[in-house]
């Protein structure tokens, strides 16, 4: 559709110093990080300017 929701961005960009992320990233890969690994995360494509609000409560 050539459009584009958020920004990459890789994985070395993010804090991933929380024990939860770091339990995940771990279940996920092991014990090596892709940390160059291109991602987009859910609040890059939240903030889209792509993107309108069509009901709000």
């Amino acid at each position: 559709m050539g459009r584009r929701l958020g920004q990459l961005q890789q994985l070395r960009d993010f804090d991933l110093s929380h024990p939860a992320v770091r339990a995940k990233l771990q279940e996920r890969y092991g014990k090596r990080l892709p940390l160059q690994e291109t991602v987009i995360s859910p609040v890059s494509i939240f903030r889209s300017p792509e993107l309108v609000t069509v009901l709000s409560r």
